[in-house]
């Protein structure tokens, strides 16, 4: 097996997409390969995926890792182990490092919270782009729930710091788990997206 991992100089930026390459040759169906992302130092950032060969149409395999953006930078390694009848028949490793990429908006990680009357939703992250801020959006899904909120505002459009800062009402939303994304888009349309969840009671 052969991976590719990263750019062309095997690097990978925290909270963007991480591209995942692994040419292969014939499998069996029955066989199984397993992903994973380890530090090469204590408190990194960790990954597994486990994917069952039968359910790949072709080769090269190619996926994408989205990395948090509380990830540590630092090196890092791809294991890649090929599984049949129960044991490991054939293992792969690529090292990689993970930087931050000050050319692309970042933000923190999202803070939030709902009220014990559960109407109102907290949303809050400090947002830095090099480029200018054009806009930001707000997705919530969860319990037969998909809304958006679009913020365009021209007091802080091309701003290269923003706190932001919302409430939303959540009234109408029936209780259950919801997953919160913040898109943060610069004025050459390059993104970052961050991820939190909340329940209601």
């Amino acid at each position: 097996m052969v991976v590719h991992i990263g750019d062309a100089n095997t690097r990978a930026f925290v909270g963007q997409p991480l591209a995942l390459g692994i040419q292969a040759n014939t499998f069996a169906v029955s066989e199984r390969l397993t992903l994973a992302i380890v530090p090469n130092e204590a408190g990194g950032w960790f990954w597994t995926k486990l994917i069952a060969l039968d359910t790949i149409e072709r080769f090269p395999l190619v996926d994408t890792v989205n990395v948090p953006m509380d990830t540590k930078v630092g090196k890092y390694t791809m294991l890649v182990s090929r599984i049949a009848d129960g044991r490991v028949i054939e293992k792969t490793m690529q090292e990689f490092e993970i930087r931050v990429d000050s050319t692309v908006p970042s933000s923190s990680v999202l803070d939030i919270g709902i009220n014990k009357a559960g109407n109102d939703l907290h949303l809050a992250s400090a947002i830095t782009t090099a480029k200018g801020l054009k806009y930001l959006e707000v997705e919530i899904q969860g319990a037969n729930v998909r809304e958006k909120f679009h913020f365009e505002d021209p007091g802080f459009q091309g701003e290269l710091q923003y706190n932001f800062h919302e409430h939303l009402q959540v009234e109408d939303y029936p209780a259950g788990l919801y997953t919160v994304e913040l898109t943060v888009s610069d004025l050459q349309d390059r993104q970052v997206k961050t991820t939190a969840s909340f329940t209601k009671e």
